[in-house]
């Protein structure tokens, strides 16, 4: 178990504190506090207060279920009552919960609910195209491996349902470390599962992460997809971006309304670590003119699969407080010459010591407008987008 050995700290951290406020902490740094919902009581008008999960991910198009089931100290354990409790509590019970809450979002009108930022929303407001459901379990060391080795529960009603060891989560999140890699290695992880159901179920998770990071879908699963891990290049200093991101509800400013932040934070949310790396990089250009007081052609990243457009804009010392107007048209222009559905607009300044960052959102269908077609004919004010291919995941090199 090479890789997953790495995260013990976790274990001995979350010791410390409930498991459910240890895996609600874990996701809202993973999918941000905007998105991470693990206040989730409601009140519907003809029933008495219900839970819709113990936690959930909405974001955007995208809805996770999660259960939680902790195994408190047990004296006198053994492996038979550990295994009861996994086929009371986890197959049984955490299962039915996730019945239950489809059956919620099925049933009702109105399910208010509120997420780490303290703001509330209709989750039935969703317009949900990718669901999956999860639970995760915290065993007690004396829980049988046959126990141990089930990734998954599959319901008549419920449909599939993934199963995962707390250490088994955090490990899987250690590694894929962005919200839109979660979401496809939920959809590659149950593909696998359904295809190779006997072997998934003899292999450790780590060989299904591995798999998954040589983007093989199409083979049989082995433990040899172990060794991609232990070659596996996270290099986060070159895609983290959450420094900013985690600032976005307070301190950055962001156009005429204050929660326009929200369609920013999902564009970017939806991002893969290659193209989060072309953001930053952009995003870092955009610094280093401000500190040496240079000013740039605005930089760009289109990115078709999410229909969104990117533009980076420096602001010289001679423009500071003149650049919402800029950053508009820059933002509106990148949008219509690559008929993207979403653009959003970047402005860095820097007065003193301090920087000024400011966002700007605009969506809607495209539609030909000859003014625009003018002025980019007369005054093209973009360098020339390139294409090219840029793999997600580096793997160390051997001689």
């Amino acid at each position: 178990m090479v890789y997953w050995e790495a995260l013990s700290v976790w274990a001995l951290e979350s010791t410390k504190m409930a498991f459910e406020e240890a895996i609600a902490g874990f996701n809202a740094g993973l999918f941000f506090k905007e998105f991470t919902f693990a206040k989730n009581t409601f009140l519907p008008s003809t029933h008495s207060k219900l839970e819709l999960a113990d936690h959930v991910i909405w974001l955007d198009d995208l809805l996770i279920i999660f259960q939680l089931k902790e195994r408190g100290t047990i004296h006198n354990a053994t492996p038979e009552t550990e295994r009861n409790w996994f086929e009371k509590r986890v197959l049984g019970k955490a299962t039915k919960q996730v019945r239950d809450t489809l059956g919620y979002l099925r049933d009702y009108d109105d399910i208010t609910i509120q997420n780490e930022r303290g703001h509330s929303f209709n989750i039935l407001e969703a317009k949900i195209t990718t669901r999956f459901s999860v639970v995760v379990y915290q065993p007690h060391p004396l829980l049988p491996a046959e126990c141990l080795s089930q990734k998954h529960h599959l319901s008549s009603t419920a449909g599939f349902i993934h199963l995962f060891s707390g250490t088994d989560y955090e490990g899987v999140c250690h590694t894929l470390v962005t919200p839109a890699e979660i979401s496809e290695y939920l959809k590659f992880r149950e593909s696998v599962i359904m295809q190779w159901h006997a072997a998934t179920e003899s292999l450790p998770e780590q060989a299904l992460v591995g798999q998954f990071v040589q983007g093989d879908a199409n083979s049989e699963p082995r433990l040899e997809f172990m060794q991609s891990l232990t070659e596996l290049e996270q290099q986060r200093e070159r895609f983290d971006f959450s420094h900013i991101l985690n600032k976005l509800h307070d301190k950055i400013n962001v156009s005429e309304n204050p929660y326009d932040y929200y369609q920013i934070l999902i564009e970017l949310a939806k991002l893969n670590r290659n193209e989060l790396k072309e953001i930053k990089l952009r995003f870092d250009l955009c610094v280093e003119n401000c500190k040496q007081k240079k000013w740039a052609l605005p930089y760009r990243v289109i990115c078709p699969r999410s229909s969104c457009g990117f533009v980076f804009v420096t602001v010289p010392p001679e423009l500071m407080g003149k650049e919402r107007t800029a950053l508009h048209n820059y933002t509106v222009a990148n949008k219509y010459e690559h008929k993207m559905q979403k653009g959003i607009g970047v402005s860095l300044a820097k007065d003193g010591e301090y920087f000024t960052v400011s966002w700007f959102f605009i969506e809607g269908a495209w539609k030909y407008e000859p003014e625009i077609e003018y002025l980019l004919a007369e005054n093209y004010p973009f360098l020339p987008v390139r294409t090219h291919a840029v793999p997600r995941y580096s793997f160390k090199k051997h001689n």
